[in-house]
């Protein structure tokens, strides 16, 4: 058997790998143009950058995570705002993912039905960032 896993590797290395399917990258941020280069100093998450970018690595899609500068849940609808409005421009270039926090309480579930509303598909829990402790609701040692 580990013959022929290790052939099974050889063959592919030699082929060269020549994926030609489509790519989807699963993780891209989305910051506001006020705020260029917070999260990686080269990369600012500007859409047209980041559509420049999909373009020249033949990437047709992207999961667009939006980060807020701050854990105030104004900051992220603002960004969610922007971010629809990117999505409805761009049709099938991206996925919009929300950052709604266990901490924003019912605000934050109002949040996310308005989000589910503008189409985005899923949202970024940072419960590190905010120091939310789920074991503490949910009584779990693990």
């Amino acid at each position: 058997m580990r013959r022929r896993l290790a052939l099974g590797a050889v063959l592919l290395v030699s082929a060269g790998c020549a994926y030609r399917g489509r790519a989807f990258d699963a993780h891209a941020h989305f910051e506001s143009d006020a705020t260029p280069g917070r999260i990686h100093p080269r990369i600012s998450g500007k859409p047209e950058l980041l559509l420049a970018e999909m373009a020249e690595s033949g990437v047709e899609r992207s999961a667009l995570i939006v980060v807020p500068s701050s854990t105030d849940l104004s900051a992220a609808h603002v960004l969610h705002d922007q971010a629809a409005a990117l999505l409805r421009r761009r049709p099938g270039r991206f996925v919009a993912i929300g950052a709604v926090q266990p901490s924003d309480g019912d605000a934050g579930l109002r949040e996310l039905e308005r989000i589910a509303g503008l189409g985005f598909r899923g949202v970024k829990l940072s419960p590190t960032r905010i120091d939310f402790n789920v074991r503490a609701i949910t009584g779990s040692s693990a």
